[in-house]
């Protein structure tokens, strides 16, 4: 008996300690210093938002996800029989969005959206000179007419965002196709003024390049409607 009340002592003690801790524990505390604002007033940080514009199109091409995608179910493709995607391809009774390459393109294609429309944000009061600024805004223009003239194409109309994610969301709202060609014609245009002509020698976006992605999207368009 004598054992089982100061093992019940004792774990009376250990809960009280938790509990007199728990709040302390839950304190955070910024070690780097570092946040968002000051991080993108900086040269440094601000080409580094533009430089993660980028990183979206690498999950698309040269990818089983972009491929699954773009030309599987076509008679472009026969797929083997290793295919980790047969749903897409054989366009079989499952599926749906809760499809993995279906789902994770969605994620990954409105992360890529929400840093172009961050690095938008930030680049008019950025340090940058005025010439870096108007090439680094034509090449973020053309990566978000990329990503919504994919997502479009996919989904049709869905969510149009077009300003930076701020705390928790928890709505949607669908837009129409039309508003979504709409921002990309625009994007499209205003990346044409603003790049230079000539090839791309570092893989940054060019004027060609988005001369070539609004042929793209008018052909598209005009066989649509």
């Amino acid at each position: 008996m004598k054992t089982i009340k100061n093992y019940s002592l004792l774990m009376l003690l250990l809960t009280g300690l938790l509990l007199s801790s728990c709040e302390k524990f839950l304190e955070e505390k910024n070690q780097s210093s570092l946040t968002e604002d000051p991080f993108y007033n900086t040269e440094a940080g601000i080409t580094s938002a533009v430089n993660a514009c980028y990183a979206g199109l690498r999950v698309w091409y040269g990818k089983e996800h972009g491929m699954g995608l773009s030309e599987t179910g076509t008679d472009l493709f026969l797929r083997g029989g290793d295919n980790k995607a047969n749903q897409i391809s054989d366009y079989t009774v499952d599926l749906n969005g809760g499809q993995t390459n279906i789902k994770d393109m969605w994620d990954m294609y409105y992360r890529a959206l929400n840093v172009c429309n961050t690095a938008l944000a930030r680049l008019p009061e950025s340090p940058l000179s005025e010439t870096l600024k108007q090439q680094y805004e034509g090449e973020v223009r053309f990566l978000r007419a990329f990503y919504l003239f994919q997502i479009v194409q996919i989904w049709g109309g869905v969510v149009l965002n077009t300003t930076p994610t701020e705390g928790i969301v928890t709505t949607a709202t669908r837009s129409s196709e039309e508003a979504f060609y709409e921002v990309i014609n625009e994007d499209l245009n205003a990346a044409i003024a603003s790049l230079k002509e000539g090839k791309s020698l570092d893989g940054r976006i060019t004027q060609d390049a988005a001369k070539a992605l609004l042929a793209r999207v008018c052909l598209t368009q005009g066989s649509q409607y």
